[in-house]
């Protein structure tokens, strides 16, 4: 199966909007970004929380026995609040931003396949093959479409030769051949040859019965 991905160096034509598909990347980062700080307040309110009651017992205590130390402890006790607020937004900005590169890798794929596939359904079948970068996601769905673009163009073409070759037939019954013969690759394609037709629903449940049918058959036959 050839290729399509880009190499490194690859030309592109510059976004002139910051977001793919604003929609899905800001439900993304928000649930990303929502989980690391539920995460976050989980762990740092136990901290917190002793942090602040052992603060108040040696408070007690140093305002008993050495009042000095007393501006040390709430020094400690602020550092401790602001190490806590600066990590809680630093981890917010690096999950904005990791959530953000991250959905353009997936968005990117999907919304040049859509594009691709609208410009077929409206007879354009003169476009390329579909190119994305190395790094996007999504690299195996976007081989396998490729792959079938391009031999269902290599099957047209071929058909248009047939045509052209009935055409410049003189013989009827040569013409009568090649038509049945394509009618009958067109049927065979479509199913209509088939003695039952396959009314399976083509979903992941099937295709993961499809998957274990032969170990099952292999199992019964040993």
């Amino acid at each position: 199966m050839q290729n399509y991905r880009h190499k490194k160096g690859a030309f592109y034509k510059k976004r002139t909007t910051f977001f793919i598909d604003k929609e899905f990347q800001l439900r993304y980062i928000f649930t990303l970004v929502g989980a690391a700080l539920i995460g976050m307040i989980v762990s740092s309110l136990p901290i917190l929380y002793y942090a602040t009651q052992n603060y108040d017992i040696f408070k007690e205590l140093a305002f008993s026995y050495e009042p000095k130390l007393i501006s040390h402890l709430s020094r400690e006790i602020t550092w401790i609040k602001f190490l806590l607020a600066t990590s809680t937004i630093c981890l917010t900005g690096f999950f904005t931003y990791f959530g953000y590169k991250v959905s353009n890798k997936i968005v990117a794929p999907i919304k040049i396949l859509n594009y691709h596939i609208k410009f077929l359904s409206r007879g354009k079948w003169h476009l390329n093959p579909i190119k994305i970068r190395s790094n996007d996601e999504f690299q195996e769905l976007i081989d396998n479409y490729n792959y079938f673009f391009t031999s269902f163009k290599t099957q047209i073409n071929m058909e248009m030769r047939k045509l052209k070759n009935i055409n410049k037939s003189d013989s009827e019954a040569e013409k009568n051949l090649e038509i049945n013969e394509m009618l009958t690759d067109k049927q065979r394609q479509l199913g209509h040859l088939l003695s039952e037709p396959d009314e399976r629903v083509f979903n992941l449940t099937s295709l993961r019965a499809e998957e274990t049918e032969p170990s099952r058959v292999k199992h019964h036959a040993s």
